[in-house]
């Protein structure tokens, strides 16, 4: 994709991240001069019309949130198969990877991070938009620990009824919410459980429940209480504690009923004191609101921790049928689960690097690692041999499941072009340059020769000759005539060596008497400035509409057209045509090419 123009504007400049349905780029944009980040949906997400119609509309509701913790969502489009999203593009890491390098981090700057989220939420939720997959890998972080919440893509607009009842599972299995794990629709209270699964993570360094599949994790979000963060780092205050585990409640009415309840504990001293009182009855029997000795004063005394009161015992006489009927629903929850995982959990592999092998050998590697080669799309590449793979996607070591297609663009080595030599004989030296280049050839060399009837100036030959094909950017070489040859001077003949007599001396004899001399008769020499004359009788062939016809008069004066019309097949011409000097011609063009040459005659 590096160096693709998508809609004639986007132009990709760099690979900047990927992710199960998408691949990022960092794209540079013509029309307003900024660069941006490209998410681009991958082919077999583009295949399911589907989920086009949802991405599309989910991407226009994130189109309408601004906020300063919230990546701008600036335009979706479509060019060929490409379906593409552009976003702003905030340079820094995401959160995923602050933690992994320096959590547990310091709780007033992870409670700090918090809040950024929360009054994203707050917004998205205002306009009923729930994101469904808050995670540390969709929260970008600057260097100065500013926050952008990003990838509403996957987000549903709670206005729209047919996406807001989805029971589909979205989202990651380390913060999926209790409701997302047992494929109940999503409230706003969802995201903010997995906001206390992040602030968690910021606090310890791990998250509350781990497994050995995404379906296990599922299970313990749905039904096993989270640790106490503070029993992990005895540094984390036991107030922002709970509201930790306030927030990681399993039934939603126990937890923050919005973000700006949550916000209010954050930035008020709840963060390292106590929790406000949830509106949950197991809570109230843990906290205890006294009565002040002032009317406008409240004080709230801190609990250690909030413990789960312990399981009811069986009443003596239960239904036996009940229990029957309870077992059977476990048994049925469990086979769900086992389905959900023999369905959704991949086996995930490693894209090896097959850039500058042959197609042959990157198919066989990819075949190796339980890959399949996807689209092979061919590149002109100077120098580069045919079938070379120049690109992948996705690029090499990126993690993607069994049997993934990898798409390819490989050389197909240096393009030759073939173009045919027009024919230029009989032009003028500077208007057959100006064919050739237009043919995509170069004028190569000229040379000079006398010709009888081709006027100066004009070619007499080519090479190659006209007709032939060869390679764009030959050079045609020239031969030009220079006119015809001038005639030869008479030279006089020398006088007859004188007879020497004995001595050195001459004589001279006398002519004969001959009488008196008699005048010879003489031939006159032809005139080269008379004038000469021809009837030129042309007949326009039969062919596809109106032709172009012209007659040109090459003399000793010059070149003259006599005759420059359009006519239709059948047409006959007649015109008399006059010049000066021995050797001219009349010369008879159709749509430009010479078809008959008439020698005129003295008059």
């Amino acid at each position: 994709m590096i160096g693709t123009v998508l809609s004639d504007r986007y132009e990709i400049a760099e690979h900047l991240g990927e992710g199960a349905m998408a691949v990022t780029y960092v794209a540079r944009d013509r029309l307003l001069g900024r660069m941006v980040a490209v998410k681009v949906l991958r082919q077999g997400c583009v295949s399911d019309q589907q989920f086009c119609r949802s991405f599309q509309q989910e991407a226009q509701a994130a189109a309408n949130l601004a906020h300063p913790h919230i990546a701008a969502v600036h335009d979706i489009g479509r060019d060929g198969d490409a379906l593409y999203m552009v976003m702003e593009l905030v340079r820094g890491r995401d959160l995923k990877q602050l933690i992994d390098e320096e959590a547990p981090l310091a709780p007033d700057r992870a409670v700090a991070i918090a809040k950024q989220i929360a009054e994203a939420l707050q917004v998205a939720h205002a306009a009923g938009i729930v994101h469904r997959d808050v995670k540390p890998h969709n929260v970008l972080i600057t260097s100065e620990d500013r926050v952008k919440v990003c990838d509403f893509g996957i987000a549903k607009a709670l206005s729209s009824d047919s996406l807001s009842q989805t029971r589909s599972l979205i989202g990651t299995a380390n913060y999926l919410s209790p409701e997302q794990a047992l494929g109940k629709p999503c409230v706003p209270a969802s995201d903010l459980y997995s906001l206390g699964v992040v602030l968690f993570e910021l606090l310890t360094g791990r998250v509350p429940f781990t497994g050995e599949t995404p379906v296990a994790i599922a299970v313990k979000h749905a039904h096993e209480q989270p640790p106490n963060p503070a029993d992990l780092v005895p540094a984390i205050p036991q107030g922002l504690a709970r509201i930790v585990l306030r927030a990681l409640s399993k039934e939603v009415a126990a937890r923050y009923q919005s973000a700006q309840e949550l916000l209010a504990d954050l930035s008020s001293g709840g963060a390292t004191q106590a929790a406000r009182p949830p509106s949950q009855p197991a809570w109230q029997d843990q906290t205890m609101v006294q009565a002040p000795p002032s009317a406008d004063r409240t004080v709230v005394r801190p609990y250690d921790r909030p413990q789960l009161p312990p399981p009811p015992r069986r009443a003596e006489g239960v239904n036996p049928w009940l229990l029957v009927f309870v077992a059977l629903l476990g048994i049925g929850l469990a086979a769900g689960f086992v389905v959900y995982g023999m369905r959704h959990t991949r086996t995930v592999v490693t894209v090896p690097d097959v850039v500058g092998i042959s197609l042959a050998e990157a198919e066989a590697r990819l075949s190796a690692a339980q890959l399949r080669p996807g689209t092979v799309t061919q590149r002109t590449m100077e120098g580069v041999d045919p079938d070379q793979v120049l690109e992948q996607d996705p690029v090499a070591n990126t993690e993607v499941e069994q049997f993934a297609t990898v798409n390819l663009v490989v050389s197909e080595g240096t393009k030759v072009e073939i173009v045919p030599v027009p024919d230029v004989t009989d032009m003028s030296a500077d208007k057959a340059a100006q064919l050739l280049a237009a043919a995509g050839l170069q004028r190569g060399d000229s040379m000079e020769e006398e010709h009888e009837t081709v006027p100066a100036g004009y070619v007499i030959r080519q090479s190659p000759r006209p007709g032939s094909n060869v390679e764009r950017d030959t050079a045609v070489d020239l031969i030009v005539s220079k006119g015809p040859k001038p005639p030869e001077e008479p030279t006089e003949p020398e006088p007859p060596a004188e007879p020497t007599e004995p001595g050195g001396g001459t004589t001279n004899p006398a002519p004969p008497d001959t009488g008196p001399p008699t005048p010879s008769p003489t031939t006159p020499a032809p005139d080269a400035s008379g004038t000469v004359q021809g009837q030129v009788k042309f007949t326009v062939p039969e062919g596809a509409g109106q032709q172009k016809v012209k007659i040109i008069l090459r003399d000793s004066v010059g070149e003259t057209v006599v005759y420059d019309k359009t006519a239709a097949p059948g047409d006959k011409i007649s015109e008399t045509v006059r010049g000066k000097g021995r050797g001219a011609k009349a010369a008879i063009y159709l749509n430009g090419e010479l078809v008959q040459e008439i020698e005129l005659k003295p008059m």
